[in-house]
């Protein structure tokens, strides 16, 4: 037999919008998660590091490739690894957080975000930096951009990843409890500071330190007094064994 149904118009039918999860996670083998998606419009991201009662182990790689929205990045204790190019060009990203679980930094995690101004790492050991993963400015005249590191933690050893990952010389790396400094250092990989940069553009004298992050000083680097048009002494640490060409760009005064 055949049986007639009611038919509905289409204008009786009533569609239900399917909304994105607002954050996708991926199982993997040995139980973690991995996001893989966070499909939220926020300008301050926080991400657990549980979800469900799992741990939430990795930022999957580009998560927030060129997301123009987000300004703050928080990550919970117990994330572990940061994917390649997870915060590539987030153009709007001013400020990052990271817990000492994480372990890994991958390539280009943080490159090309031109407007970050603050990294602050709250582990005393140092993560694994991948290939220009810190490259976090595109701003040579960046001059407020600081990493900021713990105070019991080895300044120097930091510093010394941390450019090699491709951190700018331009940026400030400094323990929590230090203030700012007009100070810029090259990391030596050798075991000893190079200065880089002064910043400030109002000094009129400057003291050159024997020391910092527990190495000597031994170079001051080409252009270092660049932005200070009103330097008018210069006084030199014994530990200094090379300047360059930098006294030409001195003004009245320079003695050690």
């Amino acid at each position: 037999d055949l049986h007639s149904f009611p038919t509905r118009r289409s204008s009786d039918l009533q569609l239900e919008a399917v909304t994105p999860q607002e954050m996708v996670f991926r199982t993997e083998a040995d139980g973690t998660l991995t996001l893989i998606a966070y499909n939220k419009e926020d300008e301050n991201v926080v991400i657990p590091a549980m979800h469900d009662g799992k741990q939430v182990r990795k930022i999957g790689d580009k998560v927030f490739f060129k997301n123009k929205k987000i300004k703050t990045l928080v990550l919970e204790e117990g994330i572990e690894i940061i994917g390649m190019e997870a915060f590539y060009s987030c153009d709007k990203l001013e400020s990052v957080t990271l817990p000492a679980s994480v372990k890994n930094v991958r390539e280009r995690a943080f490159a090309s975000t031109g407007k970050l101004n603050k990294v602050e790492l709250l582990g005393n050991e140092i993560p694994v930096f991948g290939n220009n993963s810190m490259n976090i400015s595109k701003m040579p005249s960046n001059k407020t951009a600081r990493i900021i590191i713990p105070d019991t933690a080895d300044l120097f050893e930091y510093g010394k990843v941390l450019q090699n990952a491709k951190a700018a010389e331009i940026i400030e790396i400094a323990r929590k409890s230090d203030s700012p400094s007009s100070f810029r250092w090259i990391f030596n990989p050798d075991g000893y500071m190079v200065l880089h940069r002064c910043m400030d553009e109002n000094v009129k004298e400057v003291n050159v330190p024997a020391e910092y992050a527990g190495k000597p000083v031994k170079e001051i680097g080409a252009n270092c007094f660049i932005f200070t048009r009103k330097l008018e002494k210069v006084t030199l640490p014994d530990s200094l064994t090379s300047w360059r060409s930098e006294e030409r760009r001195v003004g009245k005064e320079c003695r050690s």
